[in-house]
């Protein structure tokens, strides 16, 4: 190599370097890899060289050992998270559901007194007799075999009918699946006491929306009241809250929730649910929609509602209101109806401050005509002289829809004039105190015509102070289903598109 001044090192032939005076240097062996210190790049690094490698080098043959023994423990936990899950042990005893005695169809029968019966078919797979002891599970209190075999020899196939009391008390009962019902059996050679389950499955009937039924529709109803309600809302609205106050005394948890019952006279909305635990209270809280300023409104007496509850400790006056409510236990429900704190008379007063200061309205036909169309459908169209002391009219009646109230609940024009028939009553828009208005009412078959004539109309007024009220107007029934006879009637004239009108049986014109 060439010397300093050319900016180099010269090394001797021992690996010296050579200073400028030819003096040899630091002796440095560049084929020993220990000949410098390597440099620690982290605290591990350095841990790691003079802790750990010396230590492992120490102790070759356990660390190789203890490396072998996790390499297997690893593959064999990988085997057995991945193997086929093991065929399940056969089943003492195979049910399929049977009539009980006196039935035609197979599943539980619950009579009056709360006594339940059901039947199945079934075989053993145990070698021997396996006799049965009962049923059991939430809401169920056995009391054995009441026909067919106890026993069940290997091989065979028995009817076999058990029976059990419905206990509406079991706090179980409301979170019951299918597996929490089974057979009690004892297996040969076992003591008295000494029984197995055999949980039920999903090929048998559900014992427990049987048991959940029976007690909705017997005995739980009657240990539920209303406390208290509260109806409010601002004078001129039509829409009202309605707030009551419902005590569960019963021993499983309830739930209750009011369903939408559109009509003609007071619509109520959809609540959401409320779960009140037992021997507890719960608001529920709904809206009321008045759809008649006509009159007053007449709400509907408690003992005309449906599944009215009347029993001891409620002191209901004879023309009590009422409220109609969903009563839940667990997965099932049933319809009640409440007594509120008022009577009909009085609840009628509450209702009328959604009527207050409301303007008069009245109609008068003026004419109807009708006709066919080439499919079957027809239209009338009756004019009716509208006078009122609002500004403006509405045609059609609003619903609540949408979310439960609280929710999004809302009020929408959706349905026919009668519900359940295909009579449409078409919106219109009339502005100003008096004026002619079209009403169109349509169906889609003249065999449709029979099921019902509309008797009312409904229709919404504004007034200056931008309040609504609704009305139900009576229609002139008769003239209507004399239009609609006449437009379904063989001579009918009969709107052909592109041709205009022609008569039944008669050729187009050309």
């Amino acid at each position: 190599m060439t010397g300093p001044d050319e900016g180099r090192l010269e090394l001797d032939d021992s690996g010296g370097v050579v200073d400028a005076s030819g003096a040899p240097g630091v002796l440095v062996d560049l084929a020993d890899p220990h000949a410098t210190d390597g440099l620690a790049h982290t605290p591990l690094d350095s841990w790691v060289e003079r802790t750990a490698a010396p230590w492992v080098r120490a102790h070759r043959r356990p660390v190789a050992a203890v490396a072998v023994a996790a390499v297997v423990v690893a593959l064999g936990a990988g085997w057995w998270s991945t193997r086929p899950a093991p065929p399940p042990p056969p089943a003492l005893l195979t049910l399929t559901n049977a009539p009980v005695v006196g039935a035609d169809l197979g599943g539980p029968r619950i009579g009056p007194d709360g006594h339940l019966s059901v039947a199945y078919t079934a075989r053993a797979s145990t070698a021997g007799q396996l006799r049965v002891v009962g049923l059991t599970g939430p809401g169920l209190r056995a009391t054995g075999v009441e026909e067919g075999a106890d026993t069940v020899a290997a091989g065979e196939v028995a009817f076999v009918q058990l029976g059990a009391t419905v206990v509406c008390t079991d706090p179980e009962l409301a979170a019951a699946a299918p597996s929490s019902y089974g057979l009690l059996v004892r297996t040969p050679g076992a003591a008295p006491g000494d029984d197995r389950l055999l949980p039920m499955d999903a090929t048998t009937t559900e014992l427990g929306v049987a048991v959940r039924n029976a007690c909705l529709a017997t005995e739980l109803p009657a240990h539920v009241s209303v406390l208290s309600a509260d109806l409010t809302g601002p004078p001129g609205s039509s829409v009202l809250d309605l707030a009551i106050r419902v005590r569960n005394d019963a021993d499983v948890p309830l739930s209750v929730t009011t369903q939408r019952t559109p009509g003609t006279g007071i619509e109520t909305d959809l609540s959401p649910t409320v779960p009140i635990a037992p021997h507890t209270s719960g608001t529920v809280a709904t809206r009321l929609l008045v759809h008649d300023c006509s009159a007053t409104p007449r709400p509907t007496a408690l003992t005309e509602l449906p599944g009215p509850v009347v029993g001891p400790g409620y002191a209901v006056p004879q023309a009590s209101s009422g409220v109609t409510v969903r009563l839940g236990l667990g997965s099932e429900w049933t319809l009640v109806s409440y007594a509120l704190p008022w009577t009909v008379g009085q609840l009628a007063d509450r209702l009328s401050t959604a009527c207050a200061g409301a303007p008069t309205v009245s109609a008068r036909l003026l004419d109807v005509a009708g006709s066919r169309s080439i499919d079957g459908s027809w239209l009338v169209t009756g004019t009716y002289d509208v006078r009122t002391s609002g500004i403006g009219v509405t045609l059609g009646r609003e619903h609540f829809t949408g979310p439960a109230a609280g929710a999004g609940s809302s009020l929408a024009t959706t349905d026919s004039l009668v519900p359940g028939v295909r009579w449409v009553l078409a919106p219109v828009q009339l502005d100003g105190g008096a004026g002619r208005l079209p009403v169109t009412f349509s169906g889609i078959s003249c065999d449709d015509r029979g099921r019902g004539i509309p008797t009312s109309m409904a229709l919404r007024v504004t007034t200056a102070t931008r309040f609504v009220y609704a009305f139900e107007l009576p229609l002139d029934a008769a003239a209507l289903r004399t239009a609609v006879d006449a437009a379904c009637a063989p001579t009918a004239v009969v709107q052909v598109p592109g041709w205009g009108a022609v008569t039944p049986g008669a050729a187009p014109a050309a």
